[in-house]
């Protein structure tokens, strides 16, 4: 059965009625409710994906610290990740509360750099 590109939306339409869709101006870092939700989720995923790399070395070499250090590695991994991902707490700080100085550079950053 042939495509038929009259019953395909057009690239700008939205599904699912009046919803506005994604702007394409619209920042990739993301903000309020999603930097907790990604935070927390960076902060879990760490700790359990490198000991269980850790007891699975473990299991196979027959020794007993792997687990405990791929649990640490992942704290310590999952923490400086979060940091570098959505800043360090003076952020929440207003402008005039605090002296300024420069962001610390983010992955886009440096992407950016790149490419040009």
């Amino acid at each position: 059965m042939a495509d038929d590109d009259s019953r395909r939306p057009s690239p700008g339409a939205t599904r699912g009625g009046d919803r506005p869709g994604p702007d394409a101006s619209a920042s990739p870092r993301p903000h309020g409710r999603d930097d907790v939700w990604g935070a927390t989720s960076y902060l879990v995923a760490g700790p359990l994906t490198f000991g269980a790399l850790g007891f699975g070395l473990d299991h196979l070499l027959g020794t007993a610290f792997f687990g405990p250090v791929g649990i640490i590695g992942g704290i310590v991994l999952a923490v400086w990740y979060v940091w570098f991902r959505y800043g360090d707490a003076g952020e929440a700080i207003s402008a005039t509360d605090r002296p300024s100085r420069p962001h610390p550079r983010t992955h886009d950053d440096v992407r950016a750099e790149e490419t040009t």
